[in-house]
């Protein structure tokens, strides 16, 4: 009998029993969203954003947005008042291979999408697309130009914000 009591002693408590397995739940879920994060594994869906350069005008010059590691995407923005009030746009996307390049036009001071549409594919990683800009009723109307690139792994996007004049209740570049 005195083997019995020795077994009890080495038999670990359902607590601790209970704390192991809570650790390794834990260790499994983080090793999951490393892995979703480093190598891009998951949803191909979702949508990772990365933000444009804040010193650039996109309605100026052409600005670069890094996508991470990725690759690179760079736009130039074009508006014009005797083409119907239209953005034209036209994006370059480096060390990607896009297989589809959409942009949303949206107005910062009311978050809500104006316009959006998929840009052609006009040659190798060049993009081109026109937006029409909003109707406005404040001078300087504030935008941000949503582009996101689909790759066949995983869907990247930057954004670019710019202002336009305001003049007879449309946009006009400033």
């Amino acid at each position: 009998m005195p083997d019995s009591g020795r077994r009890e002693d080495n038999r670990r408590s359902p607590t601790l029993n209970a704390l192991i397995l809570v650790t390794l739940v834990m260790i499994l879920v983080s090793m999951g969203y490393l892995a979703n994060y480093y190598l891009g594994v998951g949803s191909s869906h979702q949508i990772t954003w990365y933000p444009a350069n804040p010193f650039c005008q996109v309605s100026e010059r052409r600005c670069v947005a890094s996508l991470g590691h990725h690759g690179d995407i760079s736009l130039a923005l074009a508006t014009t008042r005797t083409d119907q009030h239209r953005a034209h746009i036209s994006a370059q996307v480096e060390q990607l291979d896009a297989s589809r390049v959409d942009v949303m036009l949206e107005r910062r001071d009311q978050a809500r999408t104006v316009e959006s549409t998929r840009m052609e594919q006009v040659g190798a990683h060049r993009f081109t697309g026109l937006l029409p800009l909003d109707q406005c009723s404040t001078s300087p109307m504030r935008w941000r130009l949503k582009v996101v690139v689909h790759t066949p792994h995983r869907n990247l996007g930057g954004w670019f914000d710019f202002d336009t004049a305001c003049e007879d209740n449309q946009a006009v570049s400033s």
